[in-house]
C-alpha cells in the first residue's frame, strides 16, 4: 500500500518541487512571456476588453507588473503546461498538413511551434495566435483558431450541445480576428490571394483523451471589437497620466470580473476602500516593493514606454 516507507517519499518530493519553483517564480519575476517581451509591457489578446465589464483596474496593475497574492498552484501549473502539449501535437499536425500560415511545424516533433505573434502600436495590444489557417478552396479568408484544452466531461457536453465555448475564448478570438485584419497586408496574406479575417475558430481537446475534440466557428463581432478597441485606448491614457481606473460602485465583489481576480483581495479592495485614484499611491506598490526588494515602478514604466517608442 506505501503507507510505511522505507524509502524516500518521490511523491513528496516532486510536490515540494513545484512548489518551491513556483515561488521563486512568483517573488523574482521570472516568467518567460510568449510575446517576445517582458509579459507586463503590453495588454494582451487573451484580456481584451468586451461591453461585459471590462475591468481598467486589472488591466494597469498588469501593465506595473503587480505579481498576484500568492504563487500559482501546481495543480493550475500542471494543467497549462498539459494544455500547451494538446495545443503543440494539435498546431504541428495541422501545420505539417500545410493547412497553417507559416511557421507552425517545429523541427522537431513535440517542441514548441512557432506562433504567429502580433503588436499593435496603437493600441499597445499583443496576441500571439495559435494557428492562422489557410483553408482554400473552402473559405477564402484568413481564421485565426485559439486551441484550449478541457476535460472529457465538458467535452463530451459540448459535444451533445449542453454546453458552448467559454465567452472569454470568444473574445480572445475577437482579438486575433482584429489583428489579422489589420496586418493583413502587411503579414503578405494579400499577396498569397486571401481575404482578410471575417471569422475565426475556438478548438476544444480534451486533456485526458486529446483526439476528443470540439469546434465552435465564430464571425467577426465587430461591435465587441470596436469598443474593446476604444477601451484600450481609455486604458493606455490611464498609464499615461498615470491614473488607476474607477471600479463602478454597482459591481459586487462576489461577481466576475471580481469574484476570482488575481488582485482582489492584496490591492484592488484596499485601493477601493481608500478611494485611491492615482497608481503611485495604489497598494500594489507598497504589496510588490515588499516582495521584491528591486521593484521599481519608475523603471517599470520606462520599460512600457520604452516597448513602444
Amino acid at each position: 500500500m506505501g503507507v510505511l516507507k522505507g524509502y524516500p517519499d518521490l511523491v513528496k518530493l516532486t510536490e515540494q518541487a513545484y512548489i518551491d519553483l513556483e515561488h521563486k517564480v512568483w517573488k523574482e519575476n521570472l516568467e518567460d512571456s510568449p510575446h517576445g517581451r517582458p509579459w507586463h509591457t503590453s495588454f494582451h489578446a487573451s484580456q481584451f476588453p468586451s461591453q461585459t465589464r471590462p475591468c481598467g483596474r486589472k488591466a494597469i496593475y498588469t501593465m506595473m507588473d503587480v505579481p498576484n497574492a500568492e504563487p500559482i498552484s501546481p495543480f493550475l501549473r500542471g494543467v497549462a503546461e498539459i494544455g500547451k502539449a494538446v495545443e503543440q501535437q494539435i498546431v504541428h499536425r495541422w501545420g505539417f498538413a500545410g493547412l497553417t500560415i507559416g511557421g507552425s511545424v517545429a523541427l522537431v516533433e513535440g517542441s514548441e511551434t512557432a506562433q504567429i505573434r502580433f503588436a499593435d502600436d496603437d493600441t499597445w495590444l499583443t496576441g500571439a495566435a495559435d494557428a492562422i489557417l489557410d483553408l482554400r478552396p473552402s473559405c477564402d479568408t484568413v481564421l485565426p483558431v485559439d486551441v484550449k484544452s478541457k476535460t472529457t466531461a465538458v467535452l463530451d457536453a459540448m459535444i451533445a450541445g449542453e454546453r458552448s465555448y467559454d465567452e472569454k475564448h470568444y473574445i480572445q478570438v475577437q482579438a486575433y480576428i482584429y489583428l489579422c485584419r489589420k496586418y493583413h497586408v502587411e503579414m503578405g496574406w494579400q499577396d498569397l490571394g486571401l481575404k482578410p479575417a471575417e471569422s475565426g475558430y475556438i478548438f476544444y481537446s480534451s486533456r485526458e483523451d486529446p483526439r476528443k475534440t470540439k469546434e465552435f466557428y465564430v464571425e467577426a463581432d465587430y461591435n465587441l471589437i470596436n469598443d474593446g478597441i476604444e477601451t484600450l485606448h481609455e486604458w493606455k491614457k490611464n498609464f499615461l497620466s498615470g491614473d488607476l481606473p474607477e471600479r463602478p460602485k454597482s459591481w459586487y465583489w462576489t461577481i466576475d470580473p471580481c469574484k476570482w481576480c488575481d488582485f482582489k483581495k492584496h490591492v484592488c479592495k484596499p485601493d477601493y476602500k481608500d478611494k485611491v485614484t492615482k497608481i503611485e499611491d495604489s497598494h500594489a506598490m507598497t504589496f510588490t516593493k515588499e516582495l521584491r526588494k528591486n521593484y521599481d515602478p519608475e523603471k517599470i514604466k520606462e520599460r512600457v514606454l520604452s516597448r513602444w517608442n
